[in-house]
């Protein structure tokens, strides 16, 4: 989920750009096989990450430097994404 919808002082709703930043991590799964942030076992603490701008890492493989900038501008600021 965007971190945008996490903050309750924003009227934040789902949008195209929540859309773009859900992509982002639905392509890392599909070509690693896990979620984002795979070593962190509780919710809580995924959301914490999420909400604090963290991203997760580049795999070491699978991804191409053009797939991969993809991904990142999917995880910009929600007025810079696509």
């Amino acid at each position: 989920m965007a971190p945008e919808l996490f903050d309750y002082t924003t009227t934040s709703r789902p949008s195209v750009s929540t859309d773009m930043y859900a992509l982002g991590c639905t392509i890392l799964e599909i070509f690693t096989g896990a979620p984002p942030f795979p070593e962190i076992r509780h919710d809580a603490a995924v959301t914490f990450r999420v909400m604090n701008r963290f991203r997760p890492s580049r795999p070491a493989q699978g991804f191409t430097d053009g797939l991969w900038r993809v991904v990142e501008r999917c995880w910009a600021h929600f007025n810079d994404r696509p």
